[in-house]
């Protein structure tokens, strides 16, 4: 990446970069835990708890 690109990026995308680890660990946790919530509600419709 040369200079010019370097001062094009806003201090937003400087920050996602940063915290791009941190985004993706929320991201699964977050759909790990609407998954489970999802098993939890069909469970409970169809009456297996």
């Amino acid at each position: 990446m040369d200079e010019q690109d370097e001062e094009n990026r806003g201090e937003l995308e400087h920050w996602l970069d940063k915290h791009n680890h941190k985004m993706e660990l929320l991201r699964t946790v977050t759909s790990t835990l609407a998954a489970l919530t999802g098993v939890f509600v069909f469970l409970k419709v169809f009456d297996f708890i």
